[in-house]
């Protein structure tokens, strides 16, 4: 949480929005523990406004034992950010528990194909 919101910082994000989301991330864990922390991550995705990160919807669906839910935000990343897409499936650790579902790998075969 102190990287991400170091993070956001970084890049410029407003102090006073980081320091809510990152500040509820930490009482939510500290709260509820680990399935509190991605309760309350995928609650802050929900609700931001604008565009929406496909991939950190799935990843909190994912780790909330929702594989459906974390297929259907997959599915819009790869045709939405197919970029951000390839990059994260394969390095984003909330991932590894979809291995084994043949969706996944039906969805990063789509990767590799030529047209």
């Amino acid at each position: 949480i102190q990287q991400e919101r170091e993070g956001a910082l970084l890049q410029g994000e407003n102090l006073d929005q980081v320091n809510a989301r990152c500040d509820a991330l930490k009482n939510a864990f500290q709260d509820s523990g680990r399935k509190g922390y991605w309760q309350t991550r995928l609650e802050l995705e929900n609700a931001r406004s604008g565009a929406k990160s496909f991939m950190a919807l799935a990843a909190a669906q994912a780790e909330l034992g929702n594989a459906d839910a974390a297929f259907d935000s997959l599915e819009r990343a790869f045709k939405e950010t197919p970029t951000e897409f390839a990059f994260l499936i394969h390095i984003t650790p909330s991932f590894d528990r979809l291995r084994s579902d043949k969706r996944r790998t039906e969805l990063t075969s789509k990767l590799w194909r030529v047209k």
